[in-house]
This record gives C-alpha cells, structure tokens and sequence, in this order.
C-alpha cells in the first residue's frame, strides 16, 4: 500500500487524528491529491533520509506539549 492508499484508508476509516507525510519534493497536482486525500500537512524534503532536527520541528507542530 502506498502512501497515498494509506491516508485514504485512514480518512476511510474515520480515522480523527493527524496524517502528516514526509516526502521528496512533489508536484502540485500530485501534492493537491494528498491534500484531496485527507493528509493534514506535508512535509517536503529535499534530502533523504529526514534528517532529526528536522523530524523534531515536525513533530512539534502536532504533538502536544506538557
């Protein structure tokens, strides 16, 4: 299943919390399709792997802070 499946499988699903992909750099009618899909946010990379600080800053934006 692709990513693309997924994040419609879990909207299908009713899936309430937040979908956010991480990926190499898309175009707009692809990135409009995830959106389409149900995917909250998206972060595009230009390297991969996803490099830690930059997984940190993502994870921040929807996690909660105690």
């Amino acid at each position: 299943m692709c990513a693309l499946q997924a994040t419609k499988k879990l909207r299908d699903l009713e899936y309430p919390g937040q979908i956010v992909g991480v990926s190499r750099r898309l175009t707009n009618d692809e990135y409009a399709e995830f959106r389409n899909a149900g995917l909250d946010d998206l972060h595009h990379e230009d390297g991969i792997p996803l490099h830690y600080h930059m997984l940190k800053l993502i994870l921040k934006r929807f996690l909660p802070v105690n």
